[in-house]
C-alpha cells in the first residue's frame, strides 16, 4: 500500500496510480525523443544531476558509452589512475605516441589548461588541449584551424566523462592520421 492510499484511502490509490502512469509516460516519452533525435554523443545524453530521482518502481536505463556514463568503467581512466590528470594524459601521450616529439605547455591565465603539441620532424602534427569544462577558451582552437593543424580538446573534470585510456589513444591516433 502506497503513501497516498494510506493517507487518502481509495482516492489516494487513484491518485497514486495516476501519478505513476503520468511519470512513466514522461520517462518513456523522454527516452523515445532521445532515441529519435540521434542522441549518442555524451553531451546529448548526460543526465541532469539536479533532477529528482525517479520513483523506485520506474526503471530508467543509465546512459553509458565508450568513455562516458554514470558508472566508472573498469578500464584505466583519469579518475582511477594513481596520479593527477596531468600525469595521466602525459603518460599516455609519451608512451603511446613515442615516435612524436611532444612539447607540453601549462597555461595559467584564466582557467588552468595543458597544451600538448605533437611534432613529426618540424611539422606540428597535432595540438591537444586539456582544460576544465567551465573554460570558454577558443583562441587556440581557432588558431589551429587557421593554420591547418589538427586540434583536440579533452575536459578533465566533466562529470561522467572518464577519458578511458583506449578512448584517449584512439581519438588521439585518429586526429594524428588527419
Amino acid at each position: 500500500m502506497g503513501l497516498l492510499s494510506k493517507l487518502f484511502g481509495n482516492d489516494g490509490k487513484n491518485a497514486e496510480k495516476a501519478a505513476k502512469e503520468f511519470l512513466g509516460g514522461l520517462f518513456q516519452q523522454q527516452n523515445q525523443s532521445s532515441a529519435n533525435s540521434g542522441a549518442g554523443r555524451p553531451q546529448d545524453t548526460q543526465p541532469s544531476w539536479r533532477d529528482p530521482a525517479p520513483s523506485a518502481e520506474i526503471k530508467i536505463p543509465a546512459p553509458f558509452g565508450d568513455s562516458w556514463g554514470e558508472e566508472m568503467p573498469a578500464e584505466e581512466n583519469q579518475f582511477n589512475f594513481n596520479g593527477s590528470y596531468e600525469q595521466y594524459f602525459e603518460g599516455i601521450f609519451r608512451s603511446e605516441f613515442a615516435s612524436y616529439r611532444i612539447e607540453k605547455e601549462v597555461v595559467s591565465r584564466g582557467h588552468r589548461r595543458l597544451i600538448f603539441r605533437f611534432f613529426e620532424g618540424d611539422r606540428n602534427a597535432l595540438v591537444v588541449e586539456i582544460m576544465p569544462s567551465v573554460s570558454e577558451s577558443k583562441k587556440l582552437r581557432s588558431d589551429c584551424r587557421a593554420q591547418g593543424i589538427p586540434y583536440l580538446r579533452y575536459y578533465h573534470d566533466h562529470e561522467g566523462w572518464w577519458n578511458t585510456r583506449s578512448y584517449v589513444v584512439r581519438r588521439t591516433s585518429e586526429a594524428l592520421k588527419g
